[in-house]
């Protein structure tokens, strides 16, 4: 599914109950199958960007539209629950939400909230632990005696249980380690190619870039910049005025393309950048 914001305005009311505006009339398209990345220094408005897209909250002005669901300040939140069997939103500490006695009780849990039958919801189990990849042994266990890594895999497959087309990642990878992360990354990433939309908040730029179709730069609540890895990238110093970094590695790729070694701009990955690299010298030596 699609999602396109046309000049969205959100406030939320502070102590005093006064109103700021935490998003700014933003207006973006995201294309159906795409894996975009929302970045921005904390506070920007990033994270009220995924809770607008899964209509936990609505607007102030302006129109959200997901898929064939168009979502306004008049949009009644009673008439959401059919739309939200598409979003799996995957939180900052997913893990947290485990809260049945099983790994299979909690497997099944959303997918009988929406209305799935518990037979269907139990045959989908095998596929999910193997995308996340957890054994089957896990279904029998309580969430408290996985390891922390597991958790947030089950967590995971708590949301992938129900099919959804759109998923929503919240700094996905927060509190694992860099295998872990690594891991992770490189699911989703195949879940995107199999067809879902991916949208991702991180503050972690070696992965926006490795990762990511399209980056969406957020700046106190209005959307400052959109486009490409290398596009968005290409500009240091415009990254730091917007409180961002390069990653290291096309921070590396800069360094080298100034000392005159061939690179093209699309290395936008370690894996990537390391290629481009053995290529080079290869070219060099006479040996490709």
């Amino acid at each position: 599914m699609a999602v396109i914001f046309d000049k969205v305005t959100y406030q939320y009311e502070t102590a005093s109950s006064a109103r700021s505006a935490a998003l700014k009339q933003v207006s973006f398209h995201i294309p159906t199958g795409s894996f975009t990345s929302i970045i921005g220094r904390t506070g920007s408005g990033k994270s009220t960007i995924l809770q607008l897209i899964d209509g936990l909250i609505l607007p102030a002005s302006g129109q959200i539209t997901v898929g064939q669901t168009k979502l306004t300040a008049n949009s009644s939140q009673k008439n959401l629950k059919n739309f939200r069997k598409k979003i799996g939103f995957i939180f900052q500490f997913s893990e947290n939400q485990l809260f049945e006695e099983t790994v299979e009780q909690d497997l099944i849990f959303g997918p009988k909230n929406f209305g799935v039958d518990e037979k269907t919801a139990k045959s989908r189990m095998k596929k999910v632990l193997d995308i996340v990849h957890l054994p089957i042994s896990v279904l029998s266990k309580s969430p408290l005696d996985l390891s922390g890594g597991q958790r947030k895999r089950a967590a995971i497959a708590t949301i992938l249980i129900s099919e959804p087309d759109v998923l929503l990642l919240d700094e996905p990878v927060i509190g694992l380690d860099p295998s872990g992360q690594q891991e992770l990354m490189a699911m989703f990433k195949e879940l995107n190619r199999q067809g879902r939309t991916i949208i991702m908040v991180s503050h972690e730029m070696d992965q926006v870039a490795a990762y990511s179709d399209q980056v969406i730069v957020m700046n106190q609540g209005k959307m400052v910049e959109n486009g490409a890895v290398e596009d968005v990238f290409s500009d240091e110093r415009r990254l730091q005025a917007n409180h961002l970094r390069l990653p290291p590695a096309l921070k590396f790729a800069a360094e080298l393309k100034k000392a005159g070694f061939p690179l093209s701009k699309e290395a936008t990955s370690e894996d990537g950048l390391s290629d481009q690299i053995a290529q080079a010298l290869l070219q060099r030596r006479g040996l490709s």
